[in-house]
């Protein structure tokens, strides 16, 4: 996302009426991307107990997702039982660390109809490839993966 153009929204209310943003920017591929697959996993750090900057101007930006879903009660992708999870990583080992996340992802996964499976949150790695040293946590990122290939395997047959 770092490396996208995203704006944040604007509120310029035509999602409302026709279900796609009116902002030209690469948020507009980036949303045929989200409703184009089966599975999606969404990774950050975390930002004053929340997702970063850039992730949380992409959630917002979904709101197209979700007044095409809510508001103009249409499908918001072809695929049945879409299904995701997060990976929130961050530097303190506060008990309310993820808080925030959680109730952002909750809210991201549902306005978008992807039922969410699972989360990984990583506390204490403050230092870029800190978490390498948290064997449990790359043991816990594998199972994640493992899960959501067996539930998509699950669905195929």
């Amino acid at each position: 996302l770092r490396d996208l153009r995203i704006s944040p929204c604007l509120e310029i209310y035509q999602c409302a009426k026709a279900g796609v943003c009116a902002i030209d920017d690469d948020m507009q591929p980036l949303l045929g991307k989200i409703t184009s697959y089966d599975r999606l996993v969404v990774a950050s750090p975390v930002f004053f107990y929340n997702v970063s900057a850039q992730t949380k101007a992409m959630i917002d930006r979904c709101q197209a997702l979700w007044a095409r879903r809510y508001l103009l009660q249409e499908p918001v992708s072809s695929l049945p039982e879409r299904q995701g999870a997060y990976i929130a990583v961050g530097a303190t080992r506060g008990r309310k660390l993820f808080v925030g996340i959680k109730l952002t992802m909750r809210y991201f996964f549902d306005a978008i109809d992807v039922r969410c499976v699972g989360e990984l949150l990583v506390r204490g790695a403050d230092e870029m490839g800190a978490v390498r040293e948290q064997k449990h946590a790359l043991d816990a990122a594998y199972d994640l993966g493992c899960r959501l290939a067996q539930l998509e395997n699950e669905q195929a047959g």
